[in-house]
This record gives C-alpha cells, sequence and structure tokens, in this order.
C-alpha cells in the first residue's frame, strides 16, 4: 500500500469533530491525538464568530471534511443543540454515512433506539480504554493517499517513462494513479435468508448461502480527459486460513439498520453507474453471493475454529480506451479481519443466545 511508502501527510484527512460544549475536555484531547497524526481537525466552535458566519463556516466545514466524527451523549442528542445541526448537514452530504460518519458513545446507558434514524445506519464505536486513543486509531485505520498525490505520482511516472527511465515496479501505478478504487472500511456478513426476528421461517437461515456486502466500495478516475473507464463487477472471496470462498454480484443494496425500505437484503435499484468520465467519482454498496454455495453456520464454524487469519479480498476490474483496444487492469485490496474479535463475539453470541449470530459487520484493515 502506499501509504507505508509515503509520508503521513499524503493520506492526511480533514475530520470534522462534532461534540456538546459539556465534552469539550475530551474534544479537545482527541483533536490534539489526530492533528499528532497529522491529520487536521475542524473543532474549536469557541473561535469562530457567531451569528450567520458561525453558521455558514460549519456548514462549510462539513462539506470540506473527510470523516465526521460525532460523540454521542445525552447532551449532544438534546433538541435544538447544534450538533444536530451539524448531523443533519453531514445527512446531506452524505446520505449513506458508511465510511464517513463515525458515531462515539460517551453514554452507555443510551440504547440504540434513543438514536437518531441516520446514526442507526452504523455501527458506533464504544470506548473500552482510553477514548481519544481508540477514536484516533479507528480514524487511522481509513487513511487512504490523497488522490492529488495518485495523480501526480502518475505524471511523474508517465514523465518518467517517456523519458526512457525504467523504475522497479513501476506496475503498482499503471493504473492505480488514473483510476482509484477505494476499498471498504467494513463488511458485512449475514445469510442469505433471513432469520426468524427478520421475517424468515424456522431454521432454513442456517443452512442458506452467505451474502456478503462491502460497505462500501469507491471508484475515482483522476485523470483529467480521455475516454471513460468501464468498471466491472468485483471479485471477491473470503479466506478463512488461506482457504478461499468465492461471490459473485448479486445485487446493490444500502444497508441500514433493520433495512425496513429494502427487506432483509437491504436491496435497491437501480444499479449504481459502472462507467466513470475522467475527474467523476462514484460509490456504492454491492451484495456477493458465495458460489459454489457455502453455509452460514458453515462459513460462521470455519471463521470460529480458523488458526491463522481471516480476509475478504476484493479485485476491481477497470477498463479504459486506449486507441480503440479495449485495456483492462486488475486492482487488488485484501480487507484484513480481526479474527480474534471475530471469533470472541461468535462465542459470547453462543453463550448469551444459544445459537450463532445473525449478521457480522467486521471492520477491514490493509496490509
Amino acid at each position: 500500500m502506499l501509504e507505508t511508502i509515503l509520508p503521513g501527510a499524503c493520506s492526511r484527512l480533514k475530520i470534522f469533530l462534532s461534540y456538546a460544549s459539556e465534552h469539550k475536555r475530551i474534544a479537545e484531547e482527541l483533536a490534539q491525538t489526530l492533528k499528532n497524526s497529522g491529520h487536521d481537525v475542524f473543532f474549536d466552535k469557541d473561535s469562530l464568530p457567531a451569528g450567520e458566519d458561525y453558521h455558514a463556516q460549519i456548514r462549510n466545514g462539513v462539506a470540506t471534511c473527510d470523516r465526521f466524527v460525532f460523540l454521542i451523549s445525552r447532551s449532544s442528542l438534546e433538541p435544538g443543540r447544534f450538533t444536530l445541526s451539524e448531523l443533519e448537514f453531514a445527512r446531506k452530504r452524505w446520505p449513506s454515512p458508511a465510511g464517513r460518519v463515525y458515531p462515539v458513545l460517551l453514554d452507555k446507558t443510551i440504547k440504540p433506539e434513543d438514536l437518531p434514524p441516520y446514526l442507526k445506519t452504523v455501527q458506533a464505536l464504544s470506548i473500552v480504554g482510553n477514548a481519544t486513543t481508540e477514536i484516533a486509531a479507528e480514524i487511522d485505520k481509513t487513511r487512504r493517499t490523497r488522490t492529488s498525490v495518485l495523480a501526480g505520482l502518475a505524471v511523474v511516472l508517465i514523465g518518467l517513462v517517456a523519458g526512457g527511465i525504467t523504475l522497479a515496479g513501476a506496475t503498482l501505478f499503471k493504473l492505480q494513479a488514473e483510476v482509484a478504487y477505494n476499498p471498504p472500511v467494513k463488511v458485512d456478513l449475514r445469510p442469505l435468508i433471513a432469520p426468524p426476528e427478520m421475517g424468515g421461517q424456522g431454521d432454513a437461515w442456517l443452512k442458506s448461502d452467505v451474502a456478503l456486502t462491502a460497505l462500501q466500495n469507491g471508484y475515482t478516475y483522476l485523470t483529467s480527459s480521455g475516454a471513460k473507464a468501464s468498471v466491472r463487477d468485483e471479485q471477491v472471496e473470503i479466506r478463512v486460513d488461506g482457504q478461499a470462498s468465492s461471490f459473485e454480484y448479486l445485487y446493490e443494496v444500502n444497508i441500514m439498520r433493520n433495512c425496513v425500505e429494502g427487506g432483509w437484503h437491504c436491496a435497491r435499484s437501480p444499479k449504481a453507474l459502472r462507467t466513470l468520465s475522467p475527474g467523476e467519482s462514484f460509490a456504492f454498496q454491492n451484495m456477493y453471493r458465495a458460489k459454489p454455495s457455502v453455509s452460514w453456520d458453515a462459513l460462521i464454524d470455519k471463521i470460529a475454529s480458523a488458526k491463522k487469519s481471516v480476509s475478504v479480498v476484493f479485485t476491481g476490474r477497470v477498463g479504459v480506451d486506449r486507441g480503440g483496444r479495449l485495456v483492462e487492469t486488475p486492482i487488488r485490496h485484501e480487507c484484513m479481519l480481526d479474527m480474534a474479535k471475530l471469533q470472541s463475539d461468535i462465542a459470547e453470541t453462543r453463550q448469551k443466545r444459544g445459537r450463532i449470530p445473525i449478521i457480522m459487520q467486521p471492520q477491514c484493515s490493509y496490509r
């Protein structure tokens, strides 16, 4: 990954920190921790002038940020609080908050049903130890090399190649510098058939196929001119201790809590745009189905007994017209899942409920 060989400034994020004034001390500590990691942080509301300019700057701060962190407390959820206005700005910018909005539960007495509907669609981070350290670590996991840096590297590489200079490993930038594929922050794993508590019948869900959703995929066409880029359906594999299970595209979805509008699968229509014009970008959530068939209970048993690693491999394929000839290049990312946490969650669900989980949404880390 480029993040391991380029300076941290190349993957700097703009972070908007939304909090109630009662938690300013935690906000200050968190802001400083994020700044120490090289990020830009908007959080000091007290330094802004009152009145219309204040609202405009807040709105602009949300409109230009890469990540929106919302510190959840009784105070921040009180009607009339500006934190709710900031959350509304975020909702208008990102109708689907996955990978962009990070709710952080400061008050553990707050129940999921107490949250605004928008925040119910993403998993809130519950603090175990030091709040600032844990939040900063979650944000750092989502660092991506900025597209402007990738575009600059592409220009440099083109110039070097045109000048007859050969670089070891230059294929790293072959198409990745032209079309950037942003892999998911986390994945959603569930049985294809809904369990009884979600509208299904009996135990059919246990033996039904596994459905996997990327939360979420994204592509950016970095060049400023030229032919359109064609985006193929991603090839997906789950690997448990190196043993791979393949998945095929099922349909585009919009994963939300309980998926009220799209049913158990959260299906949506129409399918996202699959071509990119120069300078264009788009993001989407695709659901994939195990092929050949892998049952839900078999996958859970396999993860529970894993010894080395559990990961999801995404291979995006992008084609660009080169003078009448379509050149297609794969872009591969391996989402490493926290095997120990998955196994702990499975064991805890079995102990508390006497059965295996019905949904798992592990975070991705990339190497």
